[in-house]
């Protein structure tokens, strides 16, 4: 295949992996889409490997593709057929692998379960990152290019690294394009791993069993059956093809925990990942430093440290594509949403005089269209926006709503503080709604997002009755707009974000490019934010320990702490807050300079990847 060409002299040849990228519903979608772009334009050629979902979800292009190739991937003991397709989107490549059964791959994280797990714990998710994680080498093959770098991407793709150093570095029909090329993966969240028991049931009439029989012999499919001959109990690890001792080995495999009583088998999809890539990512300096802690490491912390000491995990702070987000140019900052009225957004910039009128216009817009799309859709919006004040102040929150997030510390009881004004037993919530400014200014609360576990369905139920307890003052959406939530960040004054534990962090930087203050924890990605200067230190609240209920009064205390005084600079000196919304809008978050640091970190993976093969 010619399309792929070499690079220009000290470029390279970069393979990005990932479950997202060309669909998108998280960061990592973001992150792929706009590294890749910027390395692009940085003279490197760029490929980026997905899967073909059946269904699109913020996709970047709706084009199907050129067909390019069929695929055999080798899957326990026999092959699965993959169909590859290409698009260019810019100057990356995109090659997207469907089944053609249309069974695997359904939709970019499917919220069903199977057989009682959810669909990424099931038996699905794991053939699925399996697939992930070795086809990239099927297709570089079939291309005939030698790649610089291989980029995996989280627990999904966390057998890639692994099959390269078993397998297909050292494979005859791949030795030649694979030996030298380094490779690395970004852990976006340390807290997904692909934690997989021995065996994974499935009900003997789904459909997944069709491709079972491709893969197992009749007689090595099952290590069990149940419930009348109707449950099958499936070997996981027979499905990666990989040796069996792998699963069993501690220091160097995929075992985790398979030690304990009850969890014989037990091995982790990430944890091998990150054993053996050259080097590791950690997506910003705090997430480096978080991930090596045992309560935020989420039990491979040891791994991490251990990598540390041997200087193989780099770090990079999550950069931003500006220009998608930059406020003097975004489509979205042009509508009208009352012509009769004259109520429309307008895009600003960073150097405007009049930045606060044009803030202040925006959030009458905002507050109007808010309240105009619950109107129209009582059936995932809630609330009302009083627009009777324009100097209240509206804090925002735009969020997958997952217990990471930490959106259920407004719900928390506080402990009594009489120089914050907090009653005994108050939820923070309540609160925050019974702060005032020296006019009387008040909190507006306007969240957008959808729940993506148990915790962030309990946060939303709780936000709805928010809704009704204190009516004009709260609003919920719940469903995702990417242009209406930058309508959110751009007439809000305040972006709320108590997570929990943050390894990265996009929505606030969004939130700062649009000149939107930010008040949040002091965790992970955020530090690299705060330390940046992304947001004033006093809208800071102190992290809060994962699985530490004691903290959480301690930082809800510091968030009614950082309210009131972001209400009493908003009422009091505007002088003060167009300089922290100028200083905010002007952080350096543009991937062209990240950039230097990954190929640093890439160079240093084929060096490491060298000295491994010439001791």
């Amino acid at each position: 295949m010619q399309f792929i060409k070499k690079p220009e002299q000290g470029k390279k040849i970069i393979v990005f992996i990932g479950l997202e990228g060309w669909s998108k519903k998280g960061g990592q979608g973001d992150y792929i889409r706009e590294l890749s772009d910027a390395m692009s334009e940085a003279g490197h050629s760029v490929i980026v490997i997905n899967p073909y979902f059946r269904q699109p979800h913020a996709d970047i292009s709706i084009k199907r593709g050129k067909f390019l190739f069929k695929v055999d991937l080798p899957v326990g003991q026999g092959t699965l057929p993959f169909n590859i397709f290409h698009n260019r989107i810019g100057k990356v490549h995109y090659l997207r692998f469907k089944d053609p059964h249309d069974i695997l791959y359904p939709i970019i994280y499917p919220d069903w379960y199977v057989d009682g797990a959810l669909y990424s714990d099931s038996l699905y998710g794991y053939i699925e990152a399996v697939c992930l994680s070795r086809i990239p080498m099927h297709i570089i093959g079939a291309l005939g290019i030698s790649p610089d770098i291989l980029h995996f991407n989280d627990w999904q793709t966390g057998y890639g690294p692994a099959y390269m150093e078993i397998i297909y570095r050292y494979h005859q029909d791949f030795k030649s394009l694979l030996f030298r090329t380094g490779t690395v993966m970004t852990v976006h969240n340390i807290a997904y791993q692909g934690l997989t028991k021995w065996g994974l049931f499935i009900n003997k009439a789904d459909p997944i069993c069709r491709l079972l029989e491709n893969i197992f012999p009749p007689d090595g499919l099952f290590i069990g059956v149940y419930d009348h001959g109707y449950v099958y109990e499936v070997d996981a690890f027979g499905i990666t093809g990989l040796p069996r001792h792998f699963q069993f080995m501690r220091d160097g495999g995929a075992e985790c925990w398979g030690d304990v009583p009850g969890y014989g088998g037990r091995h982790n999809v990430l944890k091998f990942g990150l054993e053996k890539a050259n080097k590791i990512i950690a997506v910003s300096k705090g997430n480096f430093h978080d991930m090596q802690r045992d309560d935020l490491g989420f039990g491979l912390s040891w791994v991490v440290r251990k990598r540390a000491a041997e200087g193989d995990i780099g770090f990079v702070w999550n950069g931003v594509d500006f220009d998608s987000i930059c406020p003097e140019d975004l489509g979205e900052l042009t509508e009208t949403v009352n012509a009769k009225k004259n109520i429309k957004f307008v895009q600003y910039g960073s150097q405007d005089a009049d930045i606060l009128a044009k803030k202040m216009t925006n959030k009458l817009a905002l507050r109007a269209r808010v309240n105009d799309l619950i109107n129209k859709s009582p059936e995932d919006c809630f609330g009302h926006i009083d627009d009777s004040n324009g100097d209240d102040l509206v804090v925002c929150a735009v969020s997958r709503f997952v217990r990471q997030k930490g959106y259920s510390i407004l719900f928390e009881h506080l402990d009594y503080n009489y120089e914050l004004d907090i009653r005994y037993n108050e939820r923070l919530a309540d609160a925050l709604m019974r702060i005032r400014g020296e006019h009387g200014n008040r909190l507006q609360l306007i969240i957008m997002g959808t729940p993506g576990d148990g915790d962030g369905a309990w946060v939303l139920g709780r936000i709805k009755e928010l809704t009704q307890q204190y009516k004009g003052r709260v609003a919920l959406i719940c469903k995702f707009d990417p242009a209406l939530a930058n309508q959110i960040r751009a007439g809000s004054n305040i972006f709320f974000m108590p997570s929990q534990y943050e390894p990265g962090g996009i929505s606030n930087i969004q939130a700062a490019v649009l000149g939107t203050l930010c008040v949040l924890t002091y965790t992970g990605g955020l530090v690299d934010f705060i330390e940046a200067g992304g947001t004033y230190p006093e809208f800071v609240a102190a992290g809060f320990g994962y699985g530490v209920p004691w903290t959480l009064k301690r930082t809800g205390q510091d968030f009614v702490r950082a309210f009131r005084k972001a209400l009493q600079i908003y009422c009091e000196d505007k002088v003060k807050w167009q300089a922290l919304v100028k200083q905010a809008m002007t952080i350096k978050v543009d991937w062209s300079y990240r950039v230097p640091e990954y190929i640093y970190i890439y160079d240093s993976a084929m060096l490491r990847n060298d000295a491994i093969r010439n001791p």
